[in-house]
C-alpha cells in the first residue's frame, strides 16, 4: 500500500513539474535555470517497476525523463531535462511497455496550433470557392465550350442524369482526381476526418457535374474524382501542412508558399491569413526522403530527352509502436517529365499510399491505395486507380547495408490506349488519342539492396490489365526497371537505368504484342 501511495505521489508531482514548464521557457538567467534544475532533483524511494519518460519518435533512445527500477534511494534527475521536456511534451498518458518499464507517451500527433471545432459550413465554402475558381479559368482564359454554363444548362443536366464521360484521357484521368485531392485537403483543413472528407469530395464532384459543365454529369468522372481524393488527398495535403508550418518568411517564405500553391492550392485560402487559430491541420516530425533527379533517356524509336522528376516517401511508420500506425504513414510518390524543345512532352507518375495497416517486424502490411498516369511516345498511355493489398518491408544491418521492398495488389479503374481496333474504343477522341476504359488488375513491386556511402541496386516491376467496358478488347502493359545508383556524396548520387516495356493487346481471337526499351542516365540529389 505504501509503495502504490508513493508511486500515486510521484505521478502527481511530474504532472505539476509539466503544468509548470511554459513558465520555465521565459526564464532565461543562468541563476534561474539553476535553480529550476534543482527544484526537480529530489530523492525518492521506489519498490516498484521503473518509469519513463518518452515519445513515438524517442522509441529506443534514451529518454528524456526516467526512473530506473531500484530499491532504495533514487536521485531523479536529468541535465537536459527541461529543453527535452518542452520539445516533447504537449499531453501525455500512461502505457505499459516491456515487462519492466512504463512509458509516458505522447499523442501521435502534435499540434502547432490548436484545434477548433468541425466546421461543415466553412467545407462547403472552401470547395465551392475551388470549383469557381476552376469554372473562371475553365470560361474566362481557356475559353472551353463545356465551362459555358447557364440556367438552362443546369435544368438539362438535372433533368438528363448521368452518363458516361467519354472525354479526353488526361481529363478523366489526371485533372479529376487533382481535382479530388482540393476537395478532400480543403475538408481536412476544416476538421473533417477522413471518412467526412472523403463524402465531401464525392459531394464537390457531383457539385461540379451538374452546375459548372455543360455536358451531362458523369458518373465515372464521380468516381475517379472520389477516388483521387481519398488515395492523393491525404499525402498532398500532408506534405503542404508540413511546409506551412515552417513559417518561413522572405524569400526563403515565398517559395514555400509558391511550393505549397503547387502541391495543394487549397491552402491558398489560408497562406496569407494572419489569424490561424482557425487552422484544422497537425504537424508533427515526418520522416521523409525527398529526391530530385535530372538527366536524359532515349530508346531506340525516340529520340533523346531530359529528365525531370521528383521522388517523396514519407517514412513515419518506422519511427512509431505498433499502436500508432494510420492513414498516410507512408506513402510513396515518384513523378517525371521528359521533354525536348518543340515536342511531345512525356509524363509518369506513380503513387502508392497506405490506408489502414498494420506494423510488422521490420515493416508493414494493409490496404493500399494506388494510382498510375503514364503517357509517353514510347508506350503511349495507361492509367490505372484503385485499392488493394500490400506490404512494405526495410531491413538494416552491419555496417551500412540495407534492403528496402514494398510491393501491391490491386483491383483498379483505368484506361489504356489501343493496341488494336481504334474504332472499338469508345471513348477519347478518335483522331487523335482514343482509349479504352474499364476495370482491371494492377501489381507492382519494388526492391533496393545496397550499402550506404557505396551505391545500391534498384529493381521495380509494374503490371497493368484492363479490360474494355464497352467492347472485348483487353489491354496489358508490363514495366520492367533495372537500375544501379552510385554514391557520389552523402546526398547526391548517379543512376544508370535500362526499363523495359512490352505490351499486348487482344480482341476476341486477335491479339497484338510490342516491345521497347530505354536507357536512363540522371543524377539524384538528396535533400
Amino acid at each position: 500500500m505504501g509503495g502504490e501511495m508513493k508511486k500515486s505521489a510521484l505521478l502527481t508531482l511530474i504532472s505539476f513539474l509539466f503544468s509548470l514548464s511554459p513558465l520555465f521557457a521565459n526564464e532565461t538567467n543562468e541563476t534561474k535555470t539553476k535553480q529550476k534544475t534543482e527544484a526537480i532533483s529530489a530523492h525518492y524511494s521506489l519498490y516498484t517497476e521503473s518509469f519513463s519518460l518518452s515519445s513515438n519518435s524517442r522509441k529506443n533512445k534514451t529518454p528524456a525523463f526516467s526512473i530506473p527500477s531500484i530499491k532504495g534511494g533514487t536521485d531523479l534527475f536529468n541535465t537536459d531535462f527541461d529543453s527535452q521536456i518542452k520539445a516533447l511534451v504537449t499531453e501525455f498518458r500512461l502505457d505499459k511497455y516491456g515487462s519492466s518499464q512504463y512509458d509516458f507517451r505522447l499523442s501521435s500527433y502534435m499540434p502547432r496550433y490548436q484545434e477548433g471545432n468541425k466546421s461543415y459550413s466553412n467545407t462547403i465554402m472552401d470547395i465551392s470557392g475551388i470549383n469557381v475558381a476552376v469554372w473562371s479559368l475553365d470560361s474566362f482564359i481557356l475559353k472551353k465550350s463545356w465551362a459555358q454554363i447557364s440556367l438552362k444548362s443546369i435544368v438539362s443536366n438535372l433533368d438528363h442524369g448521368f452518363e458516361w464521360d467519354r472525354g479526353i484521357f488526361i481529363s478523366n484521368h489526371l485533372t479529376h482526381l487533382y481535382h479530388g485531392a482540393l476537395y478532400f485537403s480543403a475538408a481536412r483543413l476544416n476538421g473533417l476526418d477522413i471518412g467526412e472528407s472523403t463524402f465531401f469530395t464525392s459531394a464537390g464532384s457531383l457539385m461540379w457535374e451538374l452546375f459548372f459543365e455543360s455536358n451531362y454529369p458523369s458518373i465515372n468522372d464521380v468516381i475517379m474524382t472520389t477516388l483521387g481524393g481519398y488515395i492523393l488527398g491525404g499525402p498532398l495535403h500532408q506534405m503542404a501542412g508540413t511546409l506551412y508550418s515552417q513559417n518561413s518568411r522572405g524569400l526563403n517564405g515565398f517559395f514555400q508558399k509558391s511550393l505549397i500553391l503547387i502541391i495543394n492550392p487549397s491552402y491558398s485560402f489560408h497562406l496569407f491569413s494572419k489569424n490561424q487559430s482557425g487552422l484544422n491541420f497537425f504537424t508533427e516530425e515526418h520522416y521523409y526522403r525527398f529526391q530530385l533527379p535530372l538527366g536524359t533517356y532515349w530508346s531506340a524509336t525516340n529520340k533523346q530527352r531530359y529528365l525531370l522528376g521528383i521522388y517523396v516517401e514519407n517514412r513515419d511508420y518506422l519511427e512509431k509502436g505498433l499502436e500508432y500506425i494510420k492513414p498516410y504513414d507512408w506513402f510513396l510518390f515518384d513523378g517525371r517529365l521528359g521533354f525536348r524543345k518543340d515536342s511531345y512532352w512525356d509524363k509518369e507518375i506513380s503513387a502508392t499510399v497506405l490506408l489502414s495497416g498494420t506494423k510488422t517486424k521490420n515493416g508493414l502490411r494493409g490496404l493500399f491505395g494506388v494510382y498510375d498516369y503514364i503517357e509517353t511516345q514510347i508506350i503511349e498511355m495507361i492509367s490505372t486507380t484503385g485499392i488493394g493489398m500490400g506490404a512494405v518491408s526495410s531491413y538494416y544491418s552491419e555496417p551500412n547495408f540495407f534492403t528496402e521492398a514494398s510491393g501491391v495488389l490491386s483491383f483498379v479503374l483505368g484506361g489504356s490506349s489501343p493496341s488494336l481496333d481504334i474504332e472499338k474504343c469508345q471513348f477519347g477522341e478518335k483522331n487523335q488519342k482514343p482509349y479504352y476504359f474499364g476495370p482491371g488488375l494492377m501489381s507492382r513491386f519494388r526492391i533496393e539492396v545496397g550499402k550506404k556511402g557505396f551505391g545500391s541496386i534498384l529493381a521495380k516491376f509494374s503490371q497493368y490489365w484492363i479490360n474494355s467496358l464497352f467492347s472485348e478488347a483487353q489491354e496489358s502493359l508490363s514495366v520492367s526497371s533495372f537500375n544501379i545508383r552510385l554514391d557520389i556524396t552523402k546526398t547526391s548520387k548517379i543512376n544508370f537505368g535500362y526499363d523495359c516495356y512490352i505490351r499486348q493487346g487482344t480482341i476476341l481471337d486477335t491479339n497484338s504484342s510490342a516491345t521497347k526499351s530505354a536507357i536512363k542516365i540522371f543524377f539524384i540529389q538528396e535533400f
